[in-house]
C-alpha cells in the first residue's frame, strides 16, 4: 500500500467534503489531521520494514 496514493485519495475526498463546509478552519484542521495520520502510518511502515 502506497502512502502517497492513499494521501491523494484522501485529498480528493477532502475536496468533495469541503465543498459543503462553510468555515476555512475546518478545511485546515482536516488537512492537518490527515497529514498527522499519514505520518503516523508512514512511521509504522518504516518500523515494519526495519
Amino acid at each position: 500500500m502506497n502512502v502517497f496514493s492513499l494521501f491523494s485519495k484522501k485529498m480528493k475526498i477532502l475536496k468533495k467534503e469541503n465543498n459543503y463546509t462553510l468555515t476555512p478552519n475546518s478545511k485546515i484542521n482536516n488537512v492537518v489531521r490527515d497529514w498527522y495520520v499519514i505520518l503516523r502510518i508512514g512511521r509504522k511502515i518504516d518500523t515494519y520494514k526495519r
